[in-house]
C-alpha cells in the first residue's frame, strides 16, 4: 500500500484537502489530532513528559495542561526541540499500526511539519496544499479569532512555503478561483492509475 504525506502551512486548508480525499474513501492519519490522543494515553509519552517539564505538565485528574505547556514551549526552540522527540517517535510508530488496519489503494497522514520533521523521508511522496501568505494569514484570522501578529509568529515556526513547493512531490493550489475539488479528483486519479500501473510497489 502506497502511503503519502499531506503537509502544508496553518490556513492553507489541509483539512478541507483531507476531506476531499476521504469523500473518495481515502484513510487519513491526522498526525496532530493523534498526537494529541498520544500524549493523553501513552503512559511512555506522559512519563518522558513529565521528567521534561514537570508534574504541571498534568493536572490532578490526570489530563494534559495544554494551555500551560503550550506557553512554557512555544518561545523555548529548545525546549520544543525536546518534546518533539517525545512525541514524534510515538505517532510515527502509531501511524505504522493505523496504516497496517487499512484496505485502500493507498493513505493519507496529515501533517504540518512534514518537512520540519524530515518525515518526508518515511513516505512515499509529499503533496503540498499551497496558497498565499497573506491568503494563509487572513483564513487563520479568521478561523480562529487572532491577530495578525499571533498567526505571523506561527508562521514563523513553520518551514516558508517557497521551501516546501521546492521539496513537494505534488502541489495542490488552494488560492481563491481555484477549484480544490477538480484538484484532489485529478490528483487521485492519477495516483490510483500509477499504483495499478506498478503493481503497488515501494520506491521508499
Amino acid at each position: 500500500m502506497k502511503h503519502f504525506a499531506i503537509t502544508g502551512n496553518i490556513g492553507s486548508g489541509k483539512s478541507t484537502v483531507c476531506s476531499i480525499f476521504e469523500v473518495l474513501h481515502i484513510p487519513v492519519y491526522y498526525s496532530d489530532a493523534r498526537a494529541k490522543i498520544l500524549m493523553q494515553s501513552n503512559k511512555t509519552v506522559q512519563n518522558e513528559l513529565i521528567d521534561l517539564l514537570g508534574n504541571k505538565v498534568y493536572d490532578q485528574e490526570g489530563k494534559l495542561n495544554r494551555k500551560w505547556m503550550g506557553e512554557k514551549i512555544f518561545n523555548e526552540p529548545a525546549l520544543l526541540k525536546k518534546v518533539n522527540k517525545i512525541v514524534h517517535p510515538a505517532v510515527r510508530k502509531d501511524y505504522k499500526k493505523w496504516r497496517q488496519e487499512q484496505s485502500a489503494i493507498y493513505t493519507l497522514q496529515e501533517s504540518a511539519l512534514t518537512f520540519e520533521i524530515k518525515a518526508d523521508k518515511h513516505v512515499d511522496a509529499v503533496i503540498l496544499v499551497y496558497a498565499p501568505e497573506a491568503l494563509l494569514i487572513k483564513r487563520s484570522m479568521a478561523r480562529g479569532n487572532v491577530s495578525e501578529e499571533a498567526v505571523r509568529s506561527r508562521l514563523s515556526k513553520q518551514m516558508d512555503q517557497e521551501k516546501k513547493r521546492k521539496k513537494a512531490d505534488y502541489i495542490i493550489d488552494n488560492s481563491l478561483g481555484v477549484s480544490l475539488i477538480d484538484q484532489v479528483v485529478h490528483l487521485h486519479n492519477q495516483f490510483c492509475a500509477e499504483i495499478k500501473k506498478k503493481g503497488n510497489k515501494y520506491h521508499k
